[in-house]
């Protein structure tokens, strides 16, 4: 999705910039809350150059946040219930409940989705690798949070702030 108006990411900045030096933490709800109301109190959405291709693509992210809820939802029980009823194996019981709708088999927006009822060996090994490559990624972020951590206990400080004042 491309940018937002320089309008918005001033208006942004500074939220953020008040939220840091008043409270020291805030949350992306609270940001968003925030500057849309500061928006309608500044004469709405075209006060702040948002036009209708910026509506379009807002709807289309409304649209890809409900359709990916719905892809990653899991089964409806009513969909595996007679299987479970009629004696299936231990391993299949406790699969089928955790099973979501549809797997991705790629990262992106382009990414190709398969319902995970019709899913091949093939797919699922894609869908556990791209997961992997995923989860790997989180690893590293989580790794680089430790070492800033370890640098802020190392030199005793409370937090970065106290270098770059």
């Amino acid at each position: 999705m491309p940018n937002a108006p320089r309008k918005i990411q001033q208006l942004v900045t500074s939220t953020l910039r008040r939220e840091a030096a008043n409270r020291g933490r805030t949350t992306l709800n609270n940001i968003v809350t925030m500057v849309y109301s500061q928006i309608e109190r500044r004469g709405g959405y075209q006060a702040f150059g948002i036009g209708r291709a910026d509506i379009v693509m807002a709807v289309r992210s409304i649209i890809a946040r409900e359709a990916k809820s719905q892809l990653i939802k899991t089964l409806p029980e009513d969909s595996f219930r007679a299987v479970l009823n009629n004696g299936a194996p231990p391993e299949l019981r406790a699969i089928l409940p955790r099973l979501p709708q549809w797997i991705a088999i790629e990262k992106g927006s382009d990414a190709q989705w398969v319902p995970s009822l019709q899913a091949t060996y093939q797919e699922w090994l894609a869908n556990a690798e791209m997961k992997n490559i995923l989860a790997n990624q989180t690893i590293r972020r989580a790794d680089f949070s430790v070492n800033v951590a370890d640098y802020l206990k190392q030199y005793g400080l409370t937090s970065l702030s106290e270098v770059l004042d």
